[in-house]
């Protein structure tokens, strides 16, 4: 076991690091302020430490909260920061982010991480401007038309259509005759597959349990809640509904979807204030593209 411990790769790699590490101290004495071997803490760099940890960007902010801390919880970040930094001088002197693409996208997460910090400080809006999100975004904010009923059902794969609508003609009466109610339609017909009962349900779920041409036929009745309609056939086989109530597509008042409205409007500022930060970024550089970028060989392009 032990000479297989020695010919372990990841064995190796860590010896090399240590040995790293310690020919960089053997050939650079202490004792200036500029000393890898040297932490030095200062009150900017546990406000910074603060701002990272709290995503919060905001300098007096993140000062005013580090004073507010109890004696024990600041020596607590005093000892996480050290911990931090230490561990990341050793990775550093070890070479461990050399052309790694790991480290490299987490740097990039980092500055992202700031962009969404920075962003995240968006000021609340006033009524004002919600209300003209809204008046320009009203669509998006639009309710599905919905139906509430219940149904018999007389399964076509009994009998054939004759039959079926004979017998959904007769129970109908019957129906109508007794007044049935809503909760009393699994007393009558076949076995559904999936409800008797629906309630406020949008087109595309009753559609998707009946088909098109039954879905539109039942968001075409008129509400009645004390008489069963049909029968309808649909894809399975023949139905009998009572339609208790038919609530049409509407775009509601800002009141009722006030803070949805604040909400999308925030996420939205933040996305641009994101994008902003990021673009600052990107713009601070100059881009130079190599003449032969896209010359692939051929064969590797794709056809248009």
């Amino acid at each position: 076991m032990f000479r297989r411990l020695l010919k372990d790769p990841l064995l190796h790699f860590v010896i090399l690091g240590m040995l790293c590490f310690a020919a960089w101290y053997a050939f650079n004495p202490a004792g200036n302020a500029a000393d890898p071997g040297t932490i030095e803490i200062d009150r900017a760099a546990l406000v910074r430490f603060v701002q990272f940890r709290t995503r919060s960007f905001d300098e007096a902010s993140a000062e005013r909260r580090l004073a507010g801390f109890s004696d024990a919880v600041f020596e607590d970040i005093v000892d996480e920061y050290v911990r931090e930094e230490a561990l990341h001088r050793a990775a550093l002197e070890m070479g461990l982010g050399t052309d790694d693409y790991v480290i490299r996208q987490r740097l990039v997460q980092k500055v992202e991480y700031m962009a969404e910090g920075v962003a995240a400080e968006t000021p609340e809006p006033d009524e004002s401007a919600l209300r003209t999100w809204f008046s320009e975004n009203a669509e998006r904010y639009r309710e599905a038309a919905t139906v509430t009923f219940a149904h018999v059902f007389f399964d076509s794969r009994k009998r054939d259509t004759a039959q079926n609508l004979e017998i959904a003609r007769r129970t109908r009466d019957e129906l109508n005759r007794r007044q049935v109610s809503f909760s009393g339609a699994t007393a009558f017909g076949d076995r559904f597959p999936y409800h008797v009962n629906y309630v406020e349900r949008r087109r595309d779920e009753v559609e998707s349990h009946f088909g098109q041409a039954a879905a539109e036929q039942i968001f075409a009745l008129a509400p009645d809640a004390g008489t069963w309609q049909g029968p309808l056939p649909s894809e399975l086989g023949s139905h009998l509904v009572l339609l208790t109530a038919s609530r049409p597509s509407r775009i509601p008042g800002f009141a009722e979807v006030k803070t949805r409205v604040g909400q999308d409007w925030m996420a939205k500022q933040t996305r641009a204030r994101k994008d902003a930060f990021v673009a600052r970024v990107v713009e601070g550089y100059r881009v130079v593209r190599a003449p032969d970028l896209r010359d692939f060989p051929a064969g590797l392009r794709a056809s248009r």
